[in-house]
């Protein structure tokens, strides 16, 4: 027997984080919608309530196959629509606005890289793709440059004290990024704390975002400094140009290898983080 409208409702709603006596609707949480998938609960119905409610969760690969398993009984189209808007609908980047110079990064469904380095990746690590390179991790936190700081990838200055990129583990299990993006005389013009990022907005530099997993900022010269694509829960690609604050000293990343001072180049790196990052 089908189960009803009604029933679906009280199922989401019942399975909640937040107390059911508050006046708004609790965002769903991931037992709740897995919950009324197994229920067999209406593609139509349970896309509305994830829009009007959002959700408690962060989407990452485990919980999109969990989703995908129990909604089965869902057409392919009903089921990459109910994904996308949980992905757009988390509870947490809802609460951050989007602005011409701030938001927040959320993960796509993008397949990691398949290169001669995937198979040298454990499964459950987490990929940080520079040019045709790759720098991963499966730990937590790392004990450098202070313990439980992020993984550091890019580090500016001889002393490794600048950490311009990095990524750590959430407790959630997906992929935190912090970045920084630094004039030639020092100024901040744009910084990623956790996957939330801020522009400076009093430059003429100026960002595009086609979609809420990607953000790409160009200098006044439409020059790409920053480029960011948020993959998946465990994979993000970076391209751009880091700066070494008055140090006249540049590091580039494209699509197929690292430019480093003096003509240095990096190219296929397949190495993890913790135990190698980038200094310049």
């Amino acid at each position: 027997m089908k189960t009803s409208s009604l029933a679906i409702i009280a199922l989401l709603l019942a399975l909640t984080l937040t107390s059911v006596s508050a006046q708004v609707s609790p965002p769903i949480t991931q037992r709740g919608l897995l919950q009324a998938l197994r229920e067999k609960g209406s593609a139509e119905l349970l896309l509305q309530q994830v829009k009007d409610r959002g959700v408690a969760f962060q989407m990452t690969n485990v919980i999109e196959r969990k989703i995908r398993l129990e909604g089965l009984y869902l057409s392919k189209k009903e089921l990459d629509d109910l994904i996308k808007a949980i992905r757009d609908n988390w509870i947490v980047a809802k609460r951050i606005p989007e602005t011409n110079e701030s938001g927040y990064l959320v993960p796509a469904s993008d397949p990691n890289r398949d290169d001669k380095c995937a198979t040298r990746v454990p499964a459950e690590a987490f990929r940080a793709y520079l040019g045709d390179s790759t720098i991963w991790t499966k730990s937590g936190k790392s004990t450098l440059p202070v313990p439980n700081s992020p993984y550091p990838v890019i580090v500016a200055g001889n002393a490794g004290n600048m950490p311009l990129l990095s990524i750590e583990k959430s407790t959630e299990g997906y992929l935190y990024l912090a970045a920084q993006i630094i004039a030639a005389d020092g100024r901040f013009m744009a910084k990623i704390d956790r996957n939330e990022f801020k522009r400076n907005p009093h430059t003429t530099w100026y960002q595009k975002r086609p979609d809420r997993s990607t953000l790409a900022i160009y200098d006044d010269h439409d020059r790409e400094v920053l480029y960011v694509r948020y993959m998946n829960s465990h994979a993000i690609k970076i391209r751009g140009i880091f700066t070494y604050p008055n140090q006249q000293r540049t590091l580039m990343i494209t699509d197929t290898e690292i430019l480093g001072p003096g003509g240095a180049t990096i190219q296929g790196m397949c190495a993890e983080t913790g135990i190698a990052f980038i200094r310049f």
